[in-house]
């Protein structure tokens, strides 16, 4: 079966890279209402619903037994990561639910420790992050392969 993707944009809008996952099955666009705000669990609970019930319209569309992703651009890629830390938000993703497809994830903040969420990750959450060598929030990546050093992980080379 080919899967379904569920792809959530950044504060700003961007998704261009999703369209590639088009060819390999049905995209579906999904978008955030709200000023993007994940610096606590309660401001950040109105867009894990949002996910979800991205997530379960998706399932309910295009078949509950085909694959499911979850693609996220920036703050999409965030909140898609907020979610899965959060178990009483993560049982509720539908049974599908195959991984998550992390393009452009933003580490770099002035006053934001974002890696510390990475950290949280279960070692059975299937995410794969996507960055350019150029971006300047993925920051060198030395961030992230220290954030991503997980008993458990495995890396793709």
């Amino acid at each position: 079966r080919r899967p379904v993707f569920v792809s959530f944009a950044g504060a700003g809008g961007g998704r261009s890279r999703h369209a590639l996952l088009a060819e390999f099955g049905p995209l579906v666009e999904a978008d955030f209402a709200g000023a993007p705000n994940l610096t606590s669990p309660e401001r950040e609970a109105p867009f894990l619903e949002q996910i979800l019930s991205g997530a379960a319209a998706a399932a309910a569309r295009h078949g509950s037994e085909r694959p499911l992703y979850l693609a996220g651009h920036s703050f999409g890629s965030r909140a898609i990561v907020h979610l899965l830390v959060r178990p009483e938000f993560r049982r509720r993703l539908p049974h599908s639910f195959s991984g998550a497809l992390l393009f452009g994830y933003p580490l770099v903040h002035p006053r934001q420790r974002r890696e510390a969420v990475l950290r949280r990750l279960p070692p059975d959450a299937p995410v794969a992050f996507v960055s350019g060598t150029r971006d300047a929030f993925a920051g060198d990546f030395s961030l992230l392969a220290r954030a991503l050093r997980l008993p458990g992980l495995r890396r793709a080379p």
